[in-house]
Formats: C-alpha cells, structure tokens, sequence
C-alpha cells in the first residue's frame, strides 16, 4: 500500500474512533441532563447556564421527540 494512502487510512480510523469517542460523551452528558431535571427539578435555562448548553438544547435532551419539530 503505497505511504500516502496507509496515511489516511489511519487518520480515517482515528476520526472513526474519535466519532464513537464523542458520541458516548453525549449520551453521557445527556443523561446527566435529564437526572438535573427529573431527579433534581431543575429548570431547562438553570441546566442550560450550569451545563453550557442553550435551552432549546436541552428542551430537545429532555424531550427528543420534539426533535425537528418547529
């Protein structure tokens, strides 16, 4: 396999991982959310202050189907 093409065949698998990576923090991160809400009572914009997400972010964590609705 020529140099260049091992090269990015490696850099592909990185960011693959680096996909799966990020994807478990999300999920990580929004049930984290949800405990804040339903567990803890907090408000959409007191969580979204706290966590650094917008309210609507968190609106969507909280309530996926509302997802794309408008």
């Amino acid at each position: 396999m020529n140099v260049t093409a091992q090269q990015a065949r490696e850099a592909q698998k990185a960011a693959q991982q680096a996909r799966a990576e990020a994807k478990r923090h999300q999920q990580r991160r929004d049930l984290l959310v949800c405990q804040l809400h339903i567990r803890d009572g907090h408000t959409y914009a007191e969580i979204a202050k706290q966590v650094g997400l917008t309210p609507e972010t968190v609106a969507k964590i909280i309530n996926p189907q509302r997802r794309g609705r408008r």
